[in-house]
C-alpha cells in the first residue's frame, strides 16, 4: 500500500525538520559547527540517524537549512518594519536598521553560519538573497534611474552593509546598532 500524506503527518514531518534546524542552531552557537556532531544533534532533537536522513541528506544541507530559516528570520524583521511605509527612501530609512537589528541581535549564529563554517556557499546564499531583496526594493522605491545602474548601487549598498555587520559580529569594528544603522542610511 502506498504512503499516504495526511495533514497531520505532513505538520509532524514540518516539526521534525524545525526541531533538527533548532537543534543544530542551538548547538553550533557556544561550541561552533566543526565540534557539533550529528550525535548530538539528533539526540537534541529527539530523533535518529537514520531519521535524520529523511529530512537532510548531509550535515551540510541541514546548515543551509540554517541559513535559510536564518535568512528568512531577517527578512520578516524587515517586512514587518517597512509594511506601513510606501516603497521608497522612507522604507530604505526603516528597512536597513532593521536588518542591522535583526542581523546583530543574531550575531553569535552569524558568526557561525557566515565566518566559522568556512563553507563559501553559505556566504553567498545569504548574499544573494538579500541582494535580489535590496534590487526588489530599490526598484520599487525608484531609487535608482537612468543614470544609475541598479545593479551597482545594490551591490554597493548590499556589500557596504555586510562588510560592516561582518565586522562587527567579528569583535573587528565596535559599534552599536543605532550608529551603524545611521551611517547606513
Amino acid at each position: 500500500m502506498p504512503y499516504r500524506s495526511t495533514e497531520r503527518s505532513e505538520q509532524r514531518r514540518q516539526q521534525m525538520r524545525q526541531a533538527l534546524i533548532t537543534a543544530t542552531r542551538d548547538l553550533c552557537v557556544p561550541q561552533g559547527y566543526n565540534a557539533t556532531t550529528m550525535q548530538q544533534i539528533v539526540r537534541e532533537a529527539g530523533t535518529s540517524i537514520g531519521n535524520r536522513y529523511f529530512y537532510f541528506s548531509t550535515r551540510e544541507a541541514l546548515l543551509r537549512a540554517v541559513v535559510e530559516d536564518f535568512t528568512t528570520s531577517i527578512g520578516q524583521a524587515i517586512d514587518i518594519a517597512i509594511a506601513p511605509l510606501p516603497p521608497g527612501p522612507e522604507q530604505l530609512a526603516v528597512g536597513l536598521p532593521r536588518a542591522v537589528w535583526a542581523t546583530l541581535s543574531q550575531a553569535d549564529l552569524a558568526r557561525v553560519l557566515l565566518v566559522e563554517t568556512r563553507l563559501p556557499e553559505l556566504r553567498f546564499t545569504v548574499l544573494h538573497y538579500f541582494l535580489l531583496r535590496l534590487s526588489l526594493f530599490l526598484q520599487a522605491g525608484h531609487l535608482a534611474n537612468e543614470n544609475t545602474s541598479l545593479e551597482l548601487v545594490t551591490l554597493a549598498l548590499q556589500g557596504t552593509t555586510f562588510q560592516i555587520l561582518e565586522s562587527v559580529i567579528m569583535g573587528v569594528t565596535v559599534a552599536d546598532e543605532d550608529t551603524i544603522a545611521r551611517f547606513l542610511v
